[in-house]
């Protein structure tokens, strides 16, 4: 028959030792996640790359964005989202990106990442790596 009080303190000595750990080696594993998140990121195929060459990048004016909001999906030009911002819900971002003239899909890299509003990019800004691009949206 085992004692389980025993079991139990193991168990608590094992979840001591692990935040420990996690504590001493909090910043190198952020700084590894973040490199895997940049190079998962860097490895997505996009429609601007090498087989792609006589494709151009669109200009800003002609993207619209896709956000998918709580009360049903928006629609809206890039350049009115870069101005105005996911306003009071700091957690809205665009869900996917189309080409206005043509009306063909986008990738989401085309949006400039600080105004992407994503996990990532907010993190970022608040470690104050990239500017804030939206002043009065404070998180």
């Amino acid at each position: 028959m085992r004692d389980e009080t025993y079991d139990h303190w193991l168990l608590e000595d094992q979840f001591v030792e692990f935040v420990q750990f996690v504590a001493k080696h909090s910043f190198a594993l952020f700084a590894v996640s973040i490199f895997v998140v940049f190079v998962d990121q860097a490895a997505q195929p996009n429609n601007f790359g090498a087989n792609n060459m006589q494709q151009t990048k669109p200009d800003l004016e002609h993207i619209m964005v896709t956000i998918e909001h709580p009360f049903g999906t928006i629609e809206a030009p890039l350049t009115e989202w870069i101005a105005i911002g996911p306003g009071p819900r700091p957690l809205l971002a665009p869900s996917a990106a189309y080409d206005a003239e043509t009306g063909t899909a986008l990738p989401l890299s085309v949006i400039p990442f600080r105004y992407r509003n994503t996990f990532l990019s907010r993190l970022l800004i608040r470690l104050r790596l990239l500017p804030r691009p939206w002043p009065n949206n404070e998180d």
